[in-house]
């Protein structure tokens, strides 16, 4: 899991300084080589995988226009990420063979020359097991970039092997690179004097660029993702053909098989700009009609007009069309397919929950609800704790202020529905705090009926012993979760569930399920107005969800403090399994250096954001999922895992937030707070 995190969060920070280096690069008249598209070098046939990044010296004016492209050179925000990605890709390069490790300066040299002039890269199939893999650097042998080149090149030498010249067709010298056994490593050469061409297949790359077999250049799936748009300018595409990566690697035709992917055509994927936004487009080609898991794509539409009620002032929701019980019955289907056992345990779980609450799954829960639902964060958000653990006891696990509202085809039927399932939450929480030493023996079943007295986030004024939804008001049906003096002190959450006319309402507190409930009351609030209506430009009218965000409340700070974020990221311990013995000295914590001057202001780079939208489009030819925003929120996503590791080892001895036994380590040094981002375990700085 660990390897996983770190190997996640070491794209994030490589996506970071090509983006930086995006914005930095000037915008100058391109190369020579840069009037021939990269995808000459690359055969048409059998190609399995293919990436192309065109490079911002042929796109600088519609790159110099975005927001990300401000952010990173009107604020210090590119030269902290050219910082940190430097290091980071470092420090992930230290497994590397000295004469293949770069330092700091190539591995960030590298990458922003890579971001400003562009890439190409495929895998070819080959009949049986195996293929072959090209990559190309544009301008790699240009005056600024060929020390790094060179460093690249000597990295792909093998320990005692051994580099001889061959000729090849049109006068070119290639460099054949073998192991010290004598067996082919690789090939390099530079075409049109700049151009770095590192494959496995030197002759079918050749006879691509002479002319002899087709190239990518023809491809439909390259003409159709770099089609033209109205507003939109490519940067990049890359895509995976299913088919032809099955047929070089059995084994992945297998796992397509088991997953019961069968109509699974190829993933797709795109990145450009359109005006101030950072634009993407993920595809899914599986055309209808779909069988097995590609079924769960055939959902229910909804207009972006006829969006749910939401209280006024709501920018940030999102809102998606599932019919539960269909899809129930779909993943159910799967599952007897994919293990033969799971026919059984469905079967059990399903008699279970009916007779103990007389209900049917599918047909008497899931089956009441839908389609259309809508979750969202409420327009006056709670006080933000300081991390997933803030100090528990003083401030705890603090919830944003929010609800979900799922559709309902019977209110009245949903209420009885209701009525029996909080009776069974009830028998369930006190049965296991009960198994868990926490609680008395399971008793009281019947929700309390409305008391005098009540508190005003919905608990009872008596002294509870365990959490227990409790009936706060009648009309409407609501549900309020009362919980325990020590548990009430860990949390802002009162979790309410309500019944309004026709959506069931799910809020974080008691007074956001009023808010719902109200505006379901009201006439419809236009979400997709303003600023909103811009995020959403040009997406289609029919969806089968949409997602609308506002950065501003996350980026800017997330962005400055970034460096404490990717240093505790990087030292965060690792767990030991259950039953093992304890863990030794822990290796010691990296730092991470960074400048004062370079950490960014917030409020340098609030003004530059806007609100994005992410939507999920499907039709005959499968599943788009369509993302625009002003600068990708990767800080927060860092932030989220190094949270979820802090919550992980509060739970391992030794207490909240705690290293396991035996990590002796010191803490990195730290230092005074400062307005841009310092404090109490923050990097060291220069």
């Amino acid at each position: 899991m660990r390897r996983s995190l770190k190997t996640l969060s070491c794209l994030s920070v490589a996506l970071a300084v090509a983006a930086s280096a995006l914005a930095q690069a000037p915008a100058t008249a391109p190369a020579a080589s840069a009037s021939s598209p990269l995808a000459g070098y690359i055969a048409k046939d059998r190609l399995a995988v293919y990436a192309e990044f065109q490079g911002i010296e042929t796109h600088a004016d519609a790159w110099n226009k975005t927001a990300a492209s401000k952010i990173l050179t009107e604020t210090t925000t590119g030269a902290m990420l050219e910082d940190l990605a430097a290091q980071f890709l470092t420090q992930g390069n230290a497994a590397l063979p000295p004469n293949a490790r770069p330092t700091n300066a190539e591995a960030a040299a590298l990458v922003k020359h890579v971001a400003k002039a562009g890439f190409v890269f495929a895998a070819h199939a080959k009949t049986g097991v195996g293929g072959s893999t090209t990559l190309v650097i544009r301008g790699a042998m240009r005056p600024e970039s060929k020390a790094i080149a060179a460093q690249l090149i000597r990295g792909r030498t093998p320990a005692n092997g051994k580099v001889q010249t061959v000729d090849k067709p049109g006068n070119r010298k290639v460099a054949v690179v073998s192991r010290a056994d004598g067996t082919i490593a690789s090939y390099w050469w530079i075409e049109k004097k700049e151009d770095l061409v590192l494959t496995d297949d030197p002759d079918v790359v050749i006879a691509t660029l002479d002319k002899a077999s087709p190239s990518v250049l023809e491809h439909p799936t390259r003409v159709n993702l770099l089609k033209a748009e109205t507003g939109f300018e490519p940067l990049g595409v890359a895509w995976l053909d299913l088919d032809s990566f099955s047929n070089g690697l059995p084994q992945a035709a297998a796992v397509l098989s088991k997953l019961d992917l069968k109509g699974l055509k190829r993933l797709e994927y795109r990145l450009g700009t359109r005006g101030a936004a950072i634009v993407d487009e993920f595809r899914v080609a599986a055309p209808s009609p779909r069988t097995g898991l590609l079924s769960i794509l055939d959902q229910p539409k909804f207009d972006l007009k006829t969006l749910p009620p939401v209280p006024d002032g709501v920018t940030e929701f999102a809102a998606f069309s599932v019919d539960p019980a269909k899809l129930y019955t779909q993943l159910t289907a799967f599952a007897k397919t994919a293990n033969p056992d799971a026919e059984a345990m469905i079967q059990s779980v399903e008699a279970t929950v009916k007779s103990k609450t007389k209900l049917r799954i599918r047909e008497d829960i899931l089956g009441r609800l839908g389609p259309r639902m809508i979750a969202y964060a409420s327009p006056v958000k709670t006080t933000k704790s300081s991390g997933a653990l803030g100090s528990l006891g003083g401030g705890g696990f603090q919830v944003p202020k929010g609800a979900m509202l799922l559709e309902m085809k019977d209110a009245k039927a949903t209420t009885k529905m209701l009525d029996e399932l909080m009776l069974f939450a009830n028998k369930e929480i006190k049965t296991q705090m009960a198994a868990m030493g926490m609680a008395g023996p399971p008793g009281g079943d019947a929700p309390a009926p409305p008391r005098t007295g009540t508190t005003k986030k919905g608990g009872s004024a008596a002294a509870a012993t365990t959490p227990e939804f409790k009936v706060s008001l009648t009309n409407p049906k609501t549900y309020v979760l009362n919980l325990p003096t020590q548990f009430a002190a860990m949390t802002n959450a009162r979790l309410t569930i309500a019944v309004g006319k026709k959506y069931l309402v799910i809020a974080t507190m008691p007074d956001a399920a009023r808010d719902a409930l109200a505006a379901e009351a009201k006439p419809p609030t236009k979400l997709l107005t303003g600023e909103v209506a811009k995020a959403i430009e040009g997406f289609p009218p029919s969806v089968m969800a949409l997602s609308v965000s506002d950065p501003r409340d996350t980026v800017p700070e997330g962005l400055a403090k970034l460096p404490a974020t990717i240093q505790a990221l990087m030292n965060a311990p690792k767990p030991n399994p259950p039953g093992a013995p304890p863990a030794g000295v822990q290796a010691a914590p990296v730092t991470i250096q960074v400048d004062p001057a370079k950490i960014p202001q917030p409020d340098a780079i609030r003004p530059l954001l806007f609100p994005g939208a992410t939507a999920v489009v499907v039709d005959d030819q499968g599943l788009r999922l369509l993302s625009r925003g002003a600068f990708p929120d990767f800080a927060s996503m860092l932030d989220g895992i190094v949270q979820f590791q802090a919550m992980r080892g509060a739970f391992q001895p030794g207490g909240p937030g705690m290293a396991p036994p035996g990590a002796g380590a010191k803490p990195p040094g730290a230092v005074g707070g400062n307005k841009k981002g310092g404090g109490a375990g923050s990097p060291v700085v220069d």
